[in-house]
């Protein structure tokens, strides 16, 4: 809603100066209240399936849509179990109908459509929850893979075979010997550990979901990781780690509490540790493949675009060099750390 410059009383409670103005009727109106009325609600429900075919995007490609679905239908599970509901009663509350017949053969393009096919309480608590921010708490929260590890003892019907969730590792992984005749520094180790900071961020950051938003991933692993993004060598963990705790606080906004701290250092020490005492480089393997993934996906998407400016050329060089540097990493993990 636009300032009004004019203040004159409220159009619907005709008491309190119309200190907004209704961007469709220009109507006056002195607070949300006011702008919700059952006599505005033509107005105001427009306001509300905007927000909605604004969080489902037209692309088939992005995920966002399916995330605004599958919200709806865990809203819907968690009404079905809430004895105490104090939503408003609604003409279609004798309706049964599941959300998922209700919505089967629309489109989920169309946003319109998948409004009129929700109930008014339905309406309602979705757009209270848009106004609350609460509708990321409707959406599952994604496990990362490295928080798997196995017991030194376990029975053998019982192990659970952790490599089905891992990301899949680099096939050609070169020989270090190959790469290089100079041992590596000892700044390889914590520049190592930089880097992967950064990705299991960023990976929780997008709940799992990084490769569907490939540019904003890839740019903040580079944001987030110094080493990366300035070539900046850390001369222990705690500094490797740091770093990426400090960038979240400028680039992603995180606060900087202890928990948020806490997840990032948590996270870097479980891909440090491995899955188990045998395998203690797979998971450095798995994290390096995947950022090497996100890397070449980047890179592909920007030389399949027809024209190029010299910003995109500097670009793509940029990342042909910080995907040599993931396979040096990759060489080094793989001949150094066993």
């Amino acid at each position: 809603m636009e300032t009004a410059d004019n203040k004159e009383l409220c159009s619907f409670c005709h008491k309190s100066r119309s200190n907004y103005t209704c961007p469709r009727c220009n109507a006056g109106c002195c607070s949300l209240a006011c702008y919700q009325v059952q006599e505005h609600a033509d107005c105001s429900e427009s306001f509300y399936q905007k927000c909605v075919m604004e969080e489902m995007p037209c692309n088939d490609e992005n995920p966002s849509k399916q995330k605004i679905i599958e919200a709806l239908h865990r809203m819907q599970e968690l009404d079905e179990h809430d004895d105490n509901s104090d939503l408003l009663d609604s003409d279609d509350d004798a309706d049964c109908t599941s959300l998922a017949d209700r919505l089967k053969g629309v489109n989920l393009d169309d946003a319109k459509e998948v409004w009129k096919r929700l109930k008014d309480d339905e309406r309602q608590q979705f757009q209270a929850l848009l106004r609350s921010g609460d509708i990321n708490a409707l959406i599952k929260e994604w496990e990362p893979w490295w928080l798997q590890h196995e017991s030194k003892i376990q029975e053998l019907d019982n192990i659970t075979n952790y490599k089905n969730n891992c990301p899949k590792i680099k096939e050609d992984i070169k020989s270090f010997n190959t790469i290089t005749t100079k041992p590596p520094a000892e700044c390889v180790r914590h520049n190592l550990i930089n880097i992967l900071s950064a990705y299991a961020v960023v990976s929780r950051y997008f709940n799992g979901c990084h490769f569907e938003f490939l540019d904003e991933a890839v740019n903040y692993i580079i944001l987030l990781s110094l080493n990366l993004k300035d070539n900046l060598n850390f001369e222990d963990a705690d500094s490797a780690i740091g770093s990426v705790q400090q960038e979240c606080i400028k680039v992603l906004q995180i606060s900087p509490d202890t928990e948020n701290m806490e997840y990032i250092k948590e996270d870097t020490d479980h891909i440090l540790q491995g899955p188990n005492v045998t395998d203690k480089n797979y998971y450095l393997l798995c994290g390096l493949s995947e950022v090497h993934n996100l890397l070449s996906g980047f890179l592909k998407k920007k030389s399949l675009i027809s024209r190029h400016t010299k910003s995109d050329h500097l670009q793509r060089v940029k990342m042909k060099l910080y995907l040599k540097k993931i396979e040096y990493f990759l060489s080094y993990v793989s001949h150094y750390v066993k």
